[in-house]
């Protein structure tokens, strides 16, 4: 009976028809990349329920590397498009920047090409206004000549000329002094300009500044977001252990509610009740003669007298002197005496095999799949196997002679 899935998945809803998902955008984050493995693993869950572990013992250990594949490109993609963001963040600063200062160089282009015009037609104006001027002083002077020729008194037409021209060459130095004040007032405002614009420019700058800062706060929020996720899949991971280890329990304490229910049947039938009951032989030898109180004071001085001896063993054993201590300083005596230094000889010493340079530190993904049981017995080393097959309590108790467990 082939096992069919209850629910889609998150990346199979896209290929669903009648979607309305862009088919160009068929990246994932890792946030579905770890949702993707959590559905996975509690349908892996479930065919472990109904087919025993044998059945997908060799298709989960590949499931686990495509989805850790998934999460390696998943998590690159991610700081692709960061980058990618970024770049086109500082692309499009810079193309308005680029934009602003083409508009700044027209608009200053523009505004010099205003200010020559204005100056040549100015300057025209006053080589007219010369040539003409010049022109009557010829004139004037040729008239001068002929009169002083003729030995005639100047006339009131001729004072009356001198002062119209007078009058024209005062009009003109007037037009050419505000002319002047005019180009000098252009230069400070070109001046106000340039000042504005670099003000615009740090402030450009200091916003640069600013998005760069922002831009680290969200690569270390990135940062977070990811060990939370981590922490996310360890605490996931000790849930479904937790909820396994409950299931067990509760199928332990039915089979022993239902063996009590069994055992005590047939004892009602035939026994009689001897509950908050003492039973004993008076002829047992072995019966007790102790109160609770008694036997736990007994117990209780028991345990110091035995720390005790402990501790004073361990005193004993530190200031005994060692066999091998003896040797070392007495080799190093002989090397002092000698004055050379032997070379070492002899195999190195293995390195321990929880050293931390030899661990590597697990995936989101293997620690969402660390709770299923076969996942844990197949990613084991052979040692380590054989270690967790045996089940070695931490410390045998301490029985008394009546059966008692001492603390």
């Amino acid at each position: 009976m082939p096992y069919i899935l209850k629910r889609p998945l998150p990346f199979e809803m896209d290929s669903v028809p009648g979607s309305e998902s862009d088919d160009s955008d068929v990246s994932m984050t890792l946030v579905e990349v770890y949702d993707v493995a959590s559905e996975i693993g509690k349908e892996f869950e479930l065919l472990i329920q109904k087919y025993g572990p044998d059945a997908i013992a060799g298709l989960m250990t590949k499931v686990i590397g495509v989805l850790e594949q998934l999460e390696k490109h998943s998590s690159k993609s991610d700081r692709d498009s960061s980058l990618i963001n970024e770049l086109r963040s500082t692309l499009v600063n810079m193309e308005n920047d680029k934009h602003e200062k083409a508009a700044d160089r027209q608009k200053f282009e523009k505004e010099l090409e205003i200010l020559e015009d204005t100056w040549r037609q100015e300057c025209r104006e006053l080589s007219d206004v010369i040539s003409r001027l010049q022109e009557e002083n010829r004139r004037l002077c040729v008239s001068l000549k002929e009169r002083e020729n003729t030995k005639t008194t100047p006339t009131n037409t001729a004072e009356d000329e001198l002062e119209s021209v007078i009058a024209k060459y005062n009009r003109l130095r007037e037009l050419v002094d505000k002319q002047r004040d005019q180009i000098r007032s252009k230069e400070k405002d070109l001046a106000m300009k340039t000042v504005e614009l670099e003000t615009i420019k740090g402030r450009n700058d200091r916003l640069g500044e600013t998005v760069k800062e922002i831009r680290k706060r969200q690569k270390q929020a990135a940062a977070q977001i990811r060990s939370l996720l981590d922490d996310r899949a360890e605490l996931q991971a000790q849930i479904q252990d937790q909820s396994r280890v409950i299931t067990a329990l509760k199928k332990q304490l039915t089979l022993a509610a239902k063996e009590v229910e069994d055992m005590q049947q047939p004892q009602s039938m035939f026994v009689p009740d001897l509950r908050n009951k003492v039973v004993y032989d008076l002829d047992d030898p072995g019966r007790p003669r102790f109160t609770v109180a008694e036997l736990k004071d007994l117990l209780q001085e028991r345990n110091d007298l035995k720390v005790k001896v402990q501790e004073l063993e361990d005193e004993l054993e530190k200031y005994r002197p060692k066999p091998q201590e003896a040797i070392a300083s007495a080799n190093t005596e002989e090397d002092a005496g000698n004055g050379e230094d032997l070379p070492v000889q002899g195999p190195m010493p293995y390195e321990p095999e929880d050293a931390p340079w030899r661990r590597k530190e697990e995936s989101g993904i293997r620690k969402l799949f660390s709770g299923i049981k076969l996942f844990s017995r197949t990613r084991q080393t052979p040692k380590t196997k054989s270690k967790t097959l045996i089940n070695v309590p931490e410390a045998i108790p301490d029985v008394d002679e009546f059966g008692i467990e001492c603390t």
